[in-house]
């Protein structure tokens, strides 16, 4: 067996010398300090000229690889890197693994001094100056304040809470008739409004204006006017001169009914926009109690004031909701 020619006891790792006397000669060199810019706002970290979300891993970061190195043949592995930012010029510690031809050496955790820099960073600049790129409106059909407009917002809200500090929100204006998102991404906005489309029954309209100038260029900011289709079961459509009741809204489609049919028709949120008209979005139901059943007919008595009607389809269960629409009673 071939061994080591510095021990001449192990196998050889790399160019005849074992990896036991390899890593007795390597070393961990720390060539400088490491600079770094402090957002004191939001804890972003600045690294040569970049900066970064607090939750940045300056383990993978170039700088800190370029001031750690090894002597030898070795190369340098950061895993991890324990700094404190409250301290201005201080000393830190990096966990490295030291390896030759992809092979590991040995690991070890050596200090380096850094030195930080606390400046606010573009996002908290712009923040403060109450810079935004683009407005999200949410809207309902109703053109009012309602519940689903409130929960769209707050939807709004958290998907960008998830994303890096330097997509931000300005603020939030409650309106009458919905809410006013502002936003200083106008990327993420659009993706945002997009995300929200997946979840709630929605359409989107996109629009920008010019705002000025920058580094040559022209600067838009954007509107995406979301507009939630809150219908409530029963609520009356028409398709021209037909009419409709809805029977159900999904983010996909919506489930309605003509006066005269019970059968269920399933209309695209697109084709929905395209070819129908809102009649009645807030409907009158009230709760009829089945009174008796024959052939193709069920007869129903008002549970309010006993009035007896009865309509021309077989309706299954004790109690049903009716809506009057296009001169008739349909149960929805």
């Amino acid at each position: 067996m071939i061994s080591c020619i510095v021990c001449g006891k192990n196998k050889p790792l790399s160019g005849g010398i074992c990896g036991e006397c390899l890593s007795a000669k390597t070393k961990v060199k720390i060539v400088e300090p490491l600079k770094l810019e402090l957002c004191p706002k939001c804890g972003s970290i600045r690294t040569k000229g970049k900066w970064h979300d607090s939750r940045y891993d300056l383990s993978h970061d170039s700088s800190l690889r370029r001031i750690v190195t090894a002597t030898g043949k070795a190369g340098v592995r950061i895993n991890s890197v324990m700094i404190d930012f409250d301290n201005k010029d201080a000393t830190g510690s990096v966990e490295v693994e030291l390896q030759v031809d992809g092979q590991l050496l040995r690991r070890e955790t050596v200090d380096f001094p850094y030195n930080v820099t606390k400046n606010s960073c573009d996002t908290c600049n712009k923040l403060t100056g109450s810079y935004f790129e683009a407005i999200i409106q949410i809207r309902s059909i109703s053109r009012t304040l309602t519940e689903e407009t409130r929960k769209g917002m707050e939807m709004c809200v958290r998907a960008f809470e998830r994303k890096p500090s330097n997509t931000f929100i300005s603020k939030v204006k409650k309106l009458k008739e919905g809410y006013d998102i502002y936003v200083g991404n106008s990327r993420e906005a659009r993706k945002v409004t997009y995300l929200l489309k997946e979840e709630v029954p929605c359409f989107i309209q996109e629009t920008k204006k010019l705002a000025g100038r920058g580094d040559g260029e022209d600067l838009f900011r954007y509107t995406f006017l979301v507009r939630i289709l809150d219908l409530e079961r029963g609520s009356v459509v028409k398709k021209g001169e037909e009419v409709f009741v809805v029977k159900g809204v999904s983010a996909k489609q919506v489930q309605l009914r003509t006066v005269s049919d019970p059968r269920i028709q399933r209309v695209s949120l697109g084709d929905f926009q395209t070819y129908f008209e809102v009649f009645n979005d807030r409907p009158m139901r009230r709760a009829y109690q089945v009174v008796s059943r024959s052939e193709g007919e069920t007869q129903l008595m008002d549970k309010e004031d006993f009035k007896i009607i009865t309509i021309k389809e077989v309706i299954p269960g004790d109690t049903v909701e009716v809506v009057f629409a296009g001169g008739t009673f349909v149960p929805v």
